[in-house]
């Protein structure tokens, strides 16, 4: 599954996301991904041309960062930067996912700085806690709070 991250074909890159995102709810697929080398092929897929397989990613890597192994391998796997990118989405589920997954990574110190750091996190994540959605509002406010979390 996860060589397939790799196609050449959309809808199998599509596909080979989603079905790590549902392998990654049972506790052990989350250490088998970071094992067997999944972050780094899934954080490059945050910048896939198609939403479709930037939204599947950003499922999978949701997934796997409720570990504090996942929530370590985002930095080395390059995927802060196409997380901050994708808050500028119009796409509501992948919105939703990213939302969720800042959340996951911002307890992490290094993560936390550059989220704050980025000048387009906060404003983004403040438009979305006033916004209409209350869905998006809602995990927003949970990622705003995490990312301005002080130890």
């Amino acid at each position: 599954c996860i060589a397939l991250l790799a196609s050449d074909t959309t809808a199998v890159r599509k596909e080979a996301a989603n079905t790590l995102s549902s392998l990654c709810f049972a506790e052990s697929a989350k250490g088998d991904a970071i094992e067997g080398g999944a972050m780094k092929p899934l954080c490059a897929l945050l910048s896939d041309a198609a939403w479709q397989v930037r939204s599947a990613a950003a499922a999978a890597v949701m997934a796997i960062t409720t570990t504090d192994a996942g929530k370590k391998e985002i930095v080395p796997a390059e995927g802060v930067e196409p997380l901050i990118q994708l808050l500028l989405e119009r796409h509501r589920s992948l919105k939703l996912n990213v939302l969720k997954t800042i959340a996951n990574v911002a307890v992490n110190p290094a993560v936390r700085d550059q989220l704050k750091l980025s000048e387009v996190v906060l404003p983004a994540l403040t438009e979305l806690v006033e916004g209409s959605d209350e869905l998006l509002a809602k995990h927003a406010t949970t990622a705003k709070n995490a990312v301005l979390w002080e130890p």
